[in-house]
């Protein structure tokens, strides 16, 4: 800090000191200009880090819930009258802008079910409505025969959707004879931030999945026991060897795993799932996946229209 001196008054050219009442005051306001002086522009903008405000840029984005209107799709078997008539039902979810995105994904894994869901990619050129018309219509092979009526019905819905997470389910159900009808259930899992759908493999950690497998398998074995299907895994397993699904969703307690009918089990048993909590999962499922407890908040199913 440099130092100044105050000089005594000048009167009629005789140097007189300055009365001590007065020095005080001026000594004050020499330091205070002075203060003021050394402050430069860059100095006075400078805050410690806690006062900094965060930028928009620097926040994670909140993702708003999606919601989004269902569809109905209706085709019934043609010159058919009375109640033993094939019948083909969908229910298509439809997003509005700036979502409108999800609905081509949805559509493409609707007419896989409506194709019986045994394929991974949908039939070239088919839209769901053109697929449910097919279903219904009388095969020739079985013309004049007594055969009871066909039915399909499949149905997409939002399972759950936690910030930048969205998960769809996809159900079939069909009936084309026999004692009972049969079952799909899919998952359609997006994430918001890429608009990309997402696999099993992209949720993982590298190198991770096979001890998400031994995780699995452990549920395997208890649910084996539970059902009184055997005491003998091996000897189970023979018939119904384990394997880790690809079919998956996150819920508010962690990653589940969903087996289609016949897949680890009899008819009897349905379509098991296996759910392993977050928890668990540390190392081995990537931290962006692994959720709070509560899913985000106004979630709820979309209304029907028609």
């Amino acid at each position: 800090m440099t130092h100044h001196t105050i000089h005594p008054i000048k009167v009629d050219g005789t140097r007189r000191p300055i009365p001590k009442a007065l020095t005080l005051p001026i000594l004050i306001s020499l330091t205070a200009l002075i203060s003021a002086c050394d402050k430069s522009p860059d100095k006075a903008a400078e805050k410690p880090a806690s006062a900094v405000q965060a930028t928009p840029a620097q926040v994670a984005p909140i993702f708003a819930p999606i919601q989004a209107v269902t569809q109905s799709l209706k085709a019934t078997q043609p010159n058919c009258r009375g109640d033993n008539c094939s019948q083909a039902n969908a229910q298509r979810l439809v997003f509005a802008p700036p979502h409108q995105w999800i609905n081509p994904l949805v559509d493409a894994q609707l007419v896989i079910l409506a194709d019986g869901g045994i394929n991974e990619t949908p039939p070239q050129g088919k839209t769901i409505q053109a697929r449910l018309n097919e279903f219904v219509q009388p095969d020739p092979e079985l013309e004049g025969l007594s055969v009871g009526a066909y039915e399909m019905d499949i149905k997409s819905s939002i399972s759950d959707q936690r910030d930048y997470f969205l998960s769809i389910a996809l159900e079939g159900y069909y009936y084309t004879g026999g004692a009972h009808g049969s079952a799909v259930q899919r998952y359609l899992n997006l994430d918001r931030r890429s608009q990309k759908t997402l696999s099993l493999d992209d949720i993982l950690l590298p190198q991770q999945k096979e001890k998400l497998k031994a995780l699995v398998y452990q549920r395997f074995v208890a649910w084996v026991k539970s059902n009184d299907m055997g005491s003998d895994i091996a000897e189970y397993e023979k018939m119904w060897p384990f394997h880790l699904s690809e079919e998956w969703t996150l819920n508010d307690k962690g990653l589940v795993l969903v087996y289609g009918q016949y897949e680890v089990g009899p008819y009897v048993v349905g379509m098991p799932e296996f759910e392993v909590a977050y928890s668990e999962l540390v190392g081995i499922v990537k931290p962006d996946y692994r959720f709070a407890v509560k899913p985000i908040a106004g979630m709820s199913q979309p209304p029907v229209t028609r």
